[in-house]
């Protein structure tokens, strides 16, 4: 298959915030059509990824599967999969040197709290408000003071664990 074109393939990962160990899905991997590789799970989305999405499509922003990024910088969807992964908006916020501080000289992957991040994609749902998906930081740090449902179950075990 040459660049530009999809195909599927099936392999194990490792289990995502909401699985236990052992409980791996398989993964559908797409070719896009700048070369690189986009992973997904082929079962449903799970709570977060369902919160993420839908959050920060409702706020405008594109890139919604955090999958999936675009211009080098963190989407709305992937600081708040962050959020959900255990990063605290203290280590992301572009106001903090965070993780959001980005541009589009920052590089195509990074690796947080275990899981790479792809930021060299095209997203398929641009629209006129983001023609090139990612249009700034604002984005990230919209995602990142997010709570999705593991990162308030995180904080909520922590608060259990400081109260005795």
């Amino acid at each position: 298959a040459g660049v530009g074109s999809a195909y599927l393939t099936a392999a194990p990962t490792t289990p995502g915030p909401m699985e236990k160990k052992g409980q791996a899905q398989s993964t559908q991997t797409t070719q896009v059509p700048d070369g690189m590789l986009s992973e997904g799970p082929l079962t449903e989305e799970d709570p977060d990824e369902q919160f993420c999405s839908s959050q920060c499509r409702s706020a405008g922003y594109c890139c919604n599967d955090y999958r999936v990024g675009s211009s080098q910088m963190v989407s709305c969807a992937q600081a708040c999969t962050m959020r959900a992964r255990g990063s605290r908006y203290e280590d992301m916020g572009t106001d903090r040197n965070g993780i959001c501080k980005r541009d589009g000289q920052s590089g195509c992957r990074l690796e947080v709290n275990g899981q790479s991040y792809s930021f060299c994609q095209r997203c398929s749902d641009l629209q006129a408000s983001c023609p090139h998906g990612v249009q700034s930081s604002d984005a990230c740090d919209f995602g990142a003071r997010l709570n999705p449902p593991s990162a308030t179950a995180m904080a909520r075990a922590g608060s259990r664990l400081l109260l005795g």
